[in-house]
């Protein structure tokens, strides 16, 4: 009947007024009938009909040897005809000629989860896969259902965290993949990370680590009408858009050009992350092998994001490490990270929204050439990117960090927190209700911190400085009165092991930023006031107390184990450095912390590998500490840099 209706509307609206050569007309008839199986079909055609116009109504792929491969619905192709343009059919990228490997719930229940994930489960076991997550660790993973789709199927996130029923003062982020339904990697791939991290808390360091101190949400699948198009049982003949023809990646609110209707998969996820707060995200896309970060509304040329460098700088560490674990050629298009308009411009994106509207920093992960990937190719994919995943994840911790809270009664406060004279489009943050704490990722530099919420005088923090893969902690208290003065004293122990400073008259509640630097022979200890512990970082911000108060820096003689040759356990090289210091051992290295004299950590990166690359170029000249963690040791070494 779908199929009577479309040809009896398009002779009626096209009969007459346009002529059709009988090619045109056999690949007409070829689209209704692809339109009465599917709500969209994938054409091509000359470049050069290519415009903003037909940008709004359907959804481009790529643009390859002068021709412009498109989606189009039913509406999107009705253009396409008014406009007279010569297209061809092609065959959809979602239309396979490779066995799936599908797996039923059952199936998979009897082969386990632990190996190879080189299957696609049907959607009855993508949902058994969610929910029996949530059974096997209730301690770390809840199932939330944020909405149907079009068909009724169910939109579902994993949050996972230790102590997962318990509210925690951390960073939210959030990892999803195949709004376009047709690209299925990070399906599979999202899949496997719940699993794994819950899996493996407790026995791996790192994992442990992230599983307490971020809240991660995931949600697998944003469009499972579009992967699911035929029947649950298969994604062969998945599509890209959902149930009605529509890219869910052209469907959000926009600043440049605003869709008159959003989807039900559109409004739910929109809903769900409005009042989440996620400090970072992802989602995940194939077709290319790069990282797309915004805007895609505008070319770098016509408008950046504030934190366009930042995000240069997470967009390439994070091809970089695809790279560096994979064959050659792999995560190289566009050099291995672009501009999402500089690639082409698009209205609607997910990236955007979050970006422009909700304060998050998202980018778009493309993950693989084809599209629905061959599942054989999943675990060498899951070998690819997890590493990626994991740095990109850290990344929301790092930047300006802190709480907000009421002087009076110690709560959290939602607050507005911005960095004066560099914030615009909505990149200020806002702390999160009940701890009041905030992330804030950003470019190592220095910043001034305004913070603002409504019936309480604002609080200005001056020159915050910042480093990258490092953070820096503000304990903002606000007030609805004004406060008196008090004195800040500082002293150093033992006289002439080092320098403080700092010490001034502040208001009460105001974050002062105190640095402790050695002297030669000497390392950082802590801060102690009146015999108690302070802080053990030499350069932290501290809040002024009602009361006069002194502060004393400790500092003790280096010690001799900083030792500079080769020995068995681990060797560095070259020591002196110009910048980069190579690092190799004969186990396994899990951790490096670089540390300044002074007692300031600079560097604090994952490595699960027998060799290690750092770059210190950025650094002033001086000597610097490694802390490195292997499986059975923890050696400390020092290094010199010398450019």
């Amino acid at each position: 009947m779908k199929k009577i209706y479309y040809y009896i509307t398009f002779l009626i609206v096209f009969s007459g007024s346009i002529k059709i050569n009988a090619q045109s007309d056999i690949q007409i008839k070829k689209v209704y009938e692809i339109l009465n199986e599917k709500p969209e079909v994938y054409l091509s055609f000359p470049a050069n009909n290519f415009s903003d116009d037909l940008n709004l109504v359907v959804s481009l792929d790529y643009i390859k040897q002068n021709r412009a491969y498109v989606y189009a619905n039913y509406e999107a192709f009705q253009k396409l005809v008014e406009l007279n343009i010569d297209f061809k059919v092609e065959r959809s990228p979602g239309d396979i000629d490779f066995d799936p490997n599908m797996k039923t719930w059952e199936e998979i229940q009897q082969r386990g989860l632990v190996g190879n994930w080189d299957f696609y489960p049907t959607y009855e076991a993508y949902v058994g896969l969610m929910y029996q997550f949530e059974e096997d660790y209730p301690d770390m993973i809840e199932i939330y259902n944020i909405g149907e789709t079009v068909m009724g199927r169910d939109l579902l996130f994993a949050k996972l965290t230790s102590n997962v029923n318990e509210e925690k003062a951390v960073p939210r982020f959030m990892y999803s993949s195949t709004m376009h339904g047709d690209e299925t990697a990070g399906f599979v791939l999202l899949l496997r990370l719940i699993h794994h991290f819950a899996d493996n808390y407790g026995s791996d360091d790192e994992i442990t680590y992230l599983m307490d101190n971020f809240e991660l949400w995931i949600c697998p699948n944003e469009n499972p009408d579009g992967t699911y198009t035929n029947n649950n049982s298969t994604v062969s003949g998945a599509t890209r858009g959902n149930a009605n023809g529509v890219d869910l990646n052209r469907n959000y609110l926009n600043p440049v050009y605003q869709h008159s209707v959003q989807e039900p998969e559109t409004v739910a996820m929109m809903n769900f992350v409005d009042t989440m707060g996620f400090v970072m995200s992802a989602n995940m896309h194939g077709g290319i092998e790069l990282v797309n970060y915004p805007f895609d509304s505008w070319t770098s040329n016509n408008r950046q994001h504030v934190d366009h460098d930042w995000f240069d700088m997470v967009s390439k560490e994070y091809s970089d490490t695809a790279q560096y674990n994979s064959p050659p050629g792999y995560m190289t298009a566009y050099g291995g990270y672009t501009h999402g308009g500089d690639w082409y411009v698009i209205y609607g994106s997910r990236q955007d929204y979050l970006n422009y509207y909700n304060s998050c920093r998202e980018v778009t992960l493309e993950l693989s050439n084809q599209k629905l990937l061959d599942p054989g190719l999943l675990p060498a994919h899951w070998n690819y990117n997890y590493r990626s995943f994991v740095n990109y994840i850290k990344q929301a911790g790092y930047g300006i960090t802190g709480t907000v809270t009421d002087a009076a009664t110690g709560e959290g406060v939602i607050a507005k927190v911005e960095l004066t004279g560099h914030d615009s489009y909505y990149s200020y943050v806002y702390s999160r209700y009940p701890f009041g704490n905030f992330n804030r990722p950003v470019l190592e530099g220095s910043y001034d911190v305004k913070v603002t919420a409504e019936g309480y005088f604002p609080v200005e923090i001056e020159n915050v400085s910042v480093t990258n893969h490092d953070s820096v902690f503000l304990g903002i208290v606000l007030t609805d009165t004004e406060t008196d003065e008090y004195t800040l004293t500082l002293d150093v122990q033992p006289d002439g092991a080092g320098s403080a400073t700092g010490e001034g008259v502040y208001y009460e509640h105001t974050n002062v930023h105190l640095s402790a630097s050695a002297n030669e022979g000497y390392v950082f200890k802590n801060w102690t006031s009146g015999g108690e512990e302070i802080s053990q970082n030499a350069s932290f911000y501290f809040t002024m107390p009602g009361e006069d108060i002194t502060l004393i820096a400790n500092f003790e003689v280096g010690s001799d184990v900083y030792e500079t040759e080769k020995t068995a356990d681990i060797e560095i090289y070259p020591n002196p450095s110009n910048g980069i210091f190579k690092i190799h051992s004969q186990e396994n290295i899990s951790n490096i912390e670089v540390y300044c004299i002074s007692g300031k950590t600079i560097r604090n990166e994952s490595i699960n590998n027998n060799y290690a690359s750092i770059d210190l170029s950025a650094q002033n000249n001086g000597v610097y500490i490694f802390h490195i963690i292997t499986k059975t040791n923890t050696i400390v070494r020092k290094v010199y840099l010398h450019k």
